[in-house]
């Protein structure tokens, strides 16, 4: 975890505060669970009593809980994050689709929207299979290691599709996507097909199937279902997302 989040959020000599404390939440929200100081450390590049310093005033303010295994991020960013409008509106609107479709499938069931080069999670129902995406709500994943990412992305402009495939793709698993050429023939499908798969790109021994949701011509943000490679059949999966999904779409633009 320490080297993905190393590429994600290190800080340069000359870094602000401001973006010093960012760093410290941005390689929080890629942790799986409560960080050291000295974790904190060597995920961000900054010195640890610069890092101790950070944490005792985000402690303060509630941005971070500290406990006997580490800090976490606190109950002060979630409250903040609930009030950003257009992430809260779609989730608000995609819940009961989102609700239906779990009935459905049984499977886990992800929202998510375009941030920069990444998607954001903004909401999840967890599944009963043994096997579940690990990705909490608020994490952030490369657009071109997931269904959802390779939906949002398949949706864009030619020059956000340049931009961001001319750029160097992360890799999550063995199975991630770093090829640009071989990504564009994906987004081609996806365009083609109104649906994209992964199979373990984000996660070993998980694949997902996603659709767009989408406001006129607009692709605001993908509905996805994910499992266990061995038993989520793309098949018999896909109607069912594309279907929640063109409903959704149906509900938001009319709303």
């Amino acid at each position: 975890m320490v080297a993905e989040m190393s590429r994600r959020v290190r800080c340069g000599e000359d870094s602000s505060v401001l973006e010093k404390a960012f760093c410290v939440l941005d390689a929080l929200s890629l942790a799986a669970g409560p960080q050291s100081m000295s974790q904190l450390s060597i995920a961000t590049g900054i010195p640890r009593s610069t890092v101790h310093r950070l944490i005792q005033q985000m402690v303060e303010l509630g941005v971070l809980t500290q406990g006997p295994r580490g800090v976490r991020l606190g109950r002060a960013l979630f409250e903040l994050g609930s009030q950003v409008p257009e992430s809260r509106r779609i989730r608000e609107m995609a819940l009961p689709f989102m609700t239906d479709l779990y009935e459905v499938t049984h499977q886990t069931i992800h929202l998510g929207i375009r941030e920069g080069v990444d998607i954001l999670l903004v909401e999840k129902i967890r599944g009963h299979g043994s096997l579940s995406f690990a990705a909490k709500v608020g994490r952030r994943l490369p657009l071109n290691c997931t269904s959802i990412g390779k939906v949002l992305l398949a949706y864009e402009n030619k020059d956000v599709i340049d931009n961001i495939l001319g750029r160097p793709l992360r890799r999550l698993t063995k199975n991630s996507i770093v090829d640009p050429q071989a990504l564009h023939r994906q987004l081609a499908d996806v365009q083609t097909t109104g649906i994209a798969v992964d199979h373990g790109e984000a996660q070993d021994g998980l694949s997902c199937v996603a659709a767009p949701v989408l406001r006129g011509a607009r692709c605001v943000a993908a509905l996805a279902i994910s499992g266990p490679s061995d038993d989520l059949v793309i098949a018999r999966t896909a109607p069912a997302v594309r279907t929640a999904a063109l409903a959704l779409s149906r509900f938001i633009t009319s709303h």
